[in-house]
C-alpha cells in the first residue's frame, strides 16, 4: 500500500472514531437528561390523589404534564390544594412555571412562591392538565399538591352534604354523581340565592329514587313543599325569593340512581 493510501485510510478511521465519539457523548447526554428528570407525568383517573415533583429541588430543563381524567367522565370540578408551591419567579412567569389547562382551551400560568394551603379550582369536561416547565438556570423546591375531582353540582361529601351556589344557572346531582347509586342515610341540601322579582326552575333530566306512598323513604323536597320520589317528576318552579333549598333525603335501605337536574334563575315568572 502506498504512503498516500495509508494516510487516507488513517484519516477515514479518525473521522469515524470522532463521529462515533460524538454520537456516544450525545447519547449519554440524552440518557442523563431522561434519567435525571424527577417530573414524571401521566394520566390520573382517581378522584383524589397527590402530585409531587422536585422532592426538595426540581431540575433544570424539565417538561412534563399530568392529565386528570376522572373515570366517571363528563363535567367535573378540580380543586388543587398546595402544601408546597415554590417555582422560580419571572416576568409573566417566563422562566419556570406551572400551567392549568381546561377542556375549553383556556390555559392559565402560575409561578413564584405561595403560602401553605394555596388553592386553585377549575371546571372542565372529561380531562384537565397540570403541566410544569423549567428553564436552564434558577430552580426552586417544586410543588406538592392534593387534587380532588368531583362531578359538577354535588356536595363535597355525605357527611357535610351541602351544595351552595350563587350562579343563575347550572346543574346539580345526587351524590356521588358518577353514575353509581346514591348512598343510604343522606340528608343533603342544595342552596340557591334567588333575587327579588325572580323565579327558579328545576328541570330533572334523571330522576330515579326509591318509591312509596307519600314518599316516606327517599325523596326530594323543595322549600318544605311536597315530597317527590319514584321515577317521575315534572319540572318544578319556585316563585319564592331569597334562599331556596332543595333537600335530598334517603333512609337506611334501598338505593337507586338518584337525580340530575338543571336549574335556571330568571326575572319574573317562568311559564312552562
Amino acid at each position: 500500500m502506498s504512503p498516500r493510501a495509508v494516510i487516507s485510510l488513517l484519516v477515514v478511521c479518525l473521522c469515524l472514531a470522532s463521529t462515533e465519539g460524538r454520537a456516544f457523548k450525545n447519547e449519554k447526554a440524552r440518557f442523563k437528561r431522561q434519567a435525571g428528570s424527577r417530573c414524571v407525568g401521566g394520566v390520573r383517573e382517581d378522584l383524589i390523589g397527590e402530585i409531587e415533583f422536585g422532592s426538595g429541588q426540581y431540575q433544570n430543563n424539565e417538561d412534563c404534564c399530568f392529565e386528570l381524567r376522572p373515570y366517571f367522565g363528563g363535567s367535573f370540578t378540580v380543586d388543587l390544594e398546595f402544601s408546597v408551591f415554590d417555582i422560580e419567579q419571572g416576568p409573566r412567569c417566563s422562566y419556570d412555571y406551572v400551567t392549568y389547562g381546561t377542556s375549553d382551551g383556556i390555559t392559565e400560568i402560575d409561578c413564584g412562591t405561595k403560602d401553605f394551603g394555596y388553592i386553585r379550582s377549575f371546571n372542565s369536561t372529561d380531562s384537565f392538565q397540570l403541566c410544569f416547565h423549567s428553564d436552564a438556570s434558577i430552580v426552586g423546591r417544586g410543588i406538592n399538591v392534593l387534587y380532588i375531582t368531583l362531578p359538577v353540582g354535588v356536595p363535597r361529601s355525605h357527611r357535610n352534604c351541602t351544595f351552595s351556589t350563587r350562579a343563575d344557572h347550572g346543574m346539580i346531582q345526587s351524590l356521588p354523581g358518577t353514575g353509581e347509586d346514591y348512598q343510604n342515610n343522606l340528608n343533603c341540601s342544595y342552596v340557591f340565592n334567588v333575587p327579588r322579582n325572580s323565579s327558579i326552575h328545576f328541570n330533572f333530566t334523571t330522576f330515579d329514587l326509591e318509591g312509596g306512598n307519600g314518599c316516606p323513604y327517599d325523596y326530594v323536597r323543595i322549600n318544605g313543599g311536597r315530597r317527590w320520589c319514584g321515577s317521575t317528576i315534572n319540572g318544578r318552579q319556585v316563585n319564592e325569593t331569597g334562599e331556596v333549598v332543595l333537600r335530598f333525603v334517603t333512609d337506611g335501605s334501598v338505593t337507586s340512581r338518584g337525580f340530575v337536574a338543571r336549574f335556571n334563575i330568571m326575572m319574573g315568572t317562568i311559564h312552562f
